[in-house]
């Protein structure tokens, strides 16, 4: 048998964070984490300042950035013409950030030192074998070297947040 769970009985302290961070690559998987991200910022009234770092940041374009407005509209948080500037009436802020660079979790953690956040929010992958020796992650070098609260939410599952509805949707089994 299972019972619905709140965020707030799950992170009891969400009011708390006043800073969450969302490092992306713009990855369908980075999404998921996003959509957790902003979720606990409109729960937290706090700032979500989203990271992409980019070997060639000319080539990109600003709307390669989760669209905060479109997704708080689809919640029905705010109506669907709203400017971004409509986002700080939900008490929250939002900060985006182009960095240039070859090494993301450098950028990522001189970010985190210049702007503490309570709370970092990572997409991560789940590798076995082979793979998992040859690609580095991110995630958990982030979170071993920043001593930071992270939340992890891995590539392919919907996490605990439904992005159709900004719903919590938390069971305990």
């Amino acid at each position: 048998m299972s019972q619905e769970t709140t965020v707030t009985e799950v992170l009891p302290r969400v009011e708390s964070f006043q800073r969450i961070f969302h490092p992306t690559d713009f990855s369908g998987g980075a999404e998921s984490a996003f959509i957790h991200a902003l979720k606990l910022a409109v729960n937290a009234n706090a700032l979500l300042e989203i990271l992409h770092v980019d070997r060639h940041p000319e080539s990109v374009d600003w709307e390669d950035f989760p669209q905060v407005c479109q997704t708080l509209a689809q919640w029905g948080l705010l109506p669907d013409w709203a400017l971004p500037e409509d986002v700080g009436r939900l008490g929250i802020g939002v900060h985006k950030h182009l960095v240039g660079g070859n090494a993301p979790v450098d950028a990522i953690l001189d970010h985190m030192d210049r702007h503490e956040p309570d709370l970092v929010v990572l997409a991560t992958h789940h590798r076995d074998g082979l793979d998992r020796w040859l690609h580095q992650d991110i995630a958990k070098r982030v979170a071993r070297i920043s001593h930071r609260a992270c939340l992890f939410v891995p590539h392919e599952i919907p996490g605990f947040v439904r992005r159709q509805d900004g719903e919590v949707a938390l069971k305990k089994s």
